[in-house]
């Protein structure tokens, strides 16, 4: 059953919209760390009281970028679930899904990556992300199949493809050249791949 709504709720959730816009927007123009609270107010035509009822700091509005890119990732999983077999879903999957972040530009991802990586529970990594439940559907899928050896655990393989995403992730982030975000982690996760089914 879906629950409709007020208006009210509607328009909470349209002025948290305009406001995570306008930030991300002069976020990618000036940088995250050159970026003031007082500045998205002005920007999302909102009162700065206001910014606190949707979030508790600058860094909490860009942590709301984790909740827009696992939507990106939910999205990718349902082009290629029906994909039969484990490395040709997991290849796409990631391949789709860098794609549409490498087209919002890196700004964003590398000012997630340097703010959260000193966390103690960095957000970046936490099993409940959308991102890392898929990923271990998918690991789960390829034990299944028998394309990953069944005398590892879901968690095992899971803790050893975000090592490899998370070191692929900064490679960008600090990338001087030019590089196509998609392909390149298609085809490093594709040599990583074979590395984990001969295990």
């Amino acid at each position: 059953m879906t629950v409709k709504m007020t208006n009210r709720q509607l328009h909470a959730l349209e002025t948290k919209d305009a406001i995570y816009r306008a930030a991300i927007s002069l976020f990618k123009t000036k940088g995250y760390e050159n970026v003031l609270i007082e500045e998205i107010t002005k920007a999302a035509h909102t009162a700065k009281g206001t910014f606190y009822i949707h979030f508790k700091s600058k860094k909490d509005l860009l942590y709301h970028t984790f909740n827009k890119f696992d939507e990106i990732y939910v999205n990718a999983y349902e082009e290629v679930k029906q994909i039969p077999t484990f490395e040709e879903r997991f290849l796409s999957f990631i391949e789709i899904s860098y794609r549409e972040i490498d087209a919002g530009g890196k700004e964003i991802p590398k000012a997630l990556y340097y703010n959260s990586i000193l966390d103690v529970d960095p957000v970046l990594l936490q099993n409940s992300r959308n991102k890392y439940k898929i990923i271990s559907e998918m690991v789960q899928f390829g034990i299944e199949t028998g394309e990953l050896n069944a005398k590892e655990s879901v968690d095992y393989y899971l803790d050893m493809i975000k090592t490899q995403i998370t070191g692929m992730d900064y490679r960008w982030c600090v990338a001087t050249e030019e590089i196509d975000f998609a392909k390149y982690t298609r085809e490093s996760m594709r040599i990583y791949l074979r590395g984990l089914k001969n295990l």
